[in-house]
């Protein structure tokens, strides 16, 4: 990283600079479990939304058309929105189907704790996509929907969990109304974690090689929930028909906002900060330098991050004592998931040997950073500004 960033990162252990302050949601504080409510009675006693099995129905009456049941329609407001926005056709067509498996992913869903009653289950959106859907900060493709799934602080048995993880990714099949086969389970752990990669019937385009098939949902449940906000999105497609074009909001069903909680870009930044300065650190541990080379979309995450004065602000509103317990309510987490993590520095990451030109890691990022160039679809800034 350059020394303008290293000021940056030195004033406040992370950055500084002056700015509007987001607000976090005051509900939300530093925890491994999300709000409890109980839910008791009897089946006959109980509202219908509180008699949700763990496997939920759809929460919205579907009473528009479906574009994606109109393919040509479809194809052509893709093909509308990537000439408008200059991105190439696949990444929007992409988008389109990641905004609908999150859809489907946030529907409200219950555990059932091992006394019977039943808790509501919080998810929120993280990651590189919500960094560029949910806050516009970042204009690098991410072709997966990170989702933290935070189970309340009550007592359920590790396969009531799995139940509502297995639920939730059959609720996106169903909504994306694809058959097993276009269904591919990726890495699991039982009521822990499980990926799932849904291949929706794609428009076969001569894009970018660099965009993997289909879209990939990465449940888990080990990540911290503090701080959130909360957002309406909608995809491209929909933003530039209704926004650009004049259509009728109502004109589709995928037109309609996903509303959902969103982890706050501040703690993402120190996410990526850490998990870059652990690598870092170990480097030239086999190990570590294969994560750096797969982690290079980081640093120009980093890089954007850093631009924003909303980001900047929050980090100047926790002020040094609460980003020293943010980072370490980070290690915490990494630590009791049996994650690799290497504590903070107590000067702040600008001491890292992440920023020493002449750290052997400097190699691995480099190779990591062109890399992931592939998938920003806006400036790309030189690996030395950063």
């Amino acid at each position: 990283m350059g020394v303008h960033r290293r000021r940056r990162l030195e004033r406040s252990g992370v950055s500084v600079r002056r700015g509007s302050a987001s607000t976090p949601d005051p509900s939300n504080r530093p925890s491994r479990s999300g709000p409890q409510r109980k839910v008791t009675g009897s089946p006959r006693e109980l509202c219908p939304a509180h008699r949700r099995s763990t496997r939920p129905t759809p929460s919205r009456v579907r009473l528009m058309p479906l574009l994606r049941k109109s393919r040509s329609d479809l194809q052509a407001l893709i093909g509308a929105t990537a000439r408008a926005r200059n991105i190439d056709q696949t990444f929007i067509e992409k988008d389109f189907w990641v905004i609908e498996v999150l859809r489907a992913a946030t529907t409200p869903i219950d555990v059932l704790a091992k006394d019977g009653s039943r808790y509501p289950v919080r998810t929120i959106f993280k990651g590189g996509t919500s960094l560029s859907r949910a806050y516009e900060l970042i204009e690098r493709f991410s072709e997966d929907v990170d989702l933290l799934v935070s189970f309340p602080d009550v007592d359920s048995s590790t396969n009531a969990r799995d139940k509502v993880l297995k639920s939730i990714r059959d609720n996106v099949a169903e909504h994306l109304t694809l058959d097993s086969t276009r269904v591919v389970a990726g890495a699991a752990t039982t009521g822990v974690k499980r990926n799932v990669r849904y291949l929706y019937p794609r428009f076969r385009y001569q894009g970018s090689s660099a965009i993997s098939e289909g879209v990939l949902l990465e449940m888990g449940c080990r990540g911290g929930t503090y701080p959130t906000q909360q957002h309406a999105l909608r995809s491209m497609v929909a933003e530039h028909a209704i926004d650009v074009l004049g259509e009728n909001p109502a004109a589709w069903d995928e037109f309609a906002p996903v509303s959902v909680a969103v982890l706050a870009p501040e703690r993402t930044l120190l996410e990526k900060l850490a998990l870059l300065h652990d690598g870092a650190s170990r480097s030239p541990d086999e190990g570590a330098d294969e994560t750096l080379r797969r982690a290079g979309r980081h640093l120009y995450d980093i890089y954007q991050l850093l631009q924003s004065d909303d980001v900047l602000a929050a980090l100047n509103a926790l002020g040094p004592s609460g980003v020293g317990e943010l980072c370490n309510d980070i290690d915490e987490h990494s630590d009791s998931a049996g994650f690799s993590f290497t504590p903070r520095p107590h000067t702040g990451y600008c001491t890292s040997p992440l920023l020493d030109a002449d750290s052997l890691c400097q190699t691995a990022l480099s190779e990591g950073y062109r890399s992931a160039m592939s998938l920003v679809y806006g400036a790309q800034p030189e690996l030395s500004w950063i």
